[in-house]
């Protein structure tokens, strides 16, 4: 149980790094871009993101999937918004 605890952890700790990598090349090319820009970039990488997930052969599956990950998403940047608006000085 504690390999797997650890194993779940590197794990995190790798996503998060890469995450972080790509936000540092990522927000020079949105620096100075308006809210509506933004948001359309989000919205293109978020439906990218979502038409990945697919249940092979099962389609009402797949719309269900893809519903739950919207709704998680969603929540996440609920979270993440207060935080992100305290960094920003806002």
């Amino acid at each position: 149980m504690a390999d797997a605890i650890t194993a779940a952890i590197t794990a995190a700790k790798m996503l998060e790094h890469d995450c972080n990598a790509l936000l540092v090349k990522i927000k020079p090319l949105l620096a100075g871009k308006s809210a509506k820009v933004h948001g359309m970039i989000v919205a293109e990488l978020a439906s990218i993101w979502l038409a990945g997930h697919i249940v092979e052969g099962d389609p009402a599956a797949t719309e269900r999937l893809r519903k739950n990950l919207l709704s998680v998403l969603t929540r996440t940047i609920r979270e993440m918004t207060p935080i992100n608006a305290a960094l920003m000085g806002v």
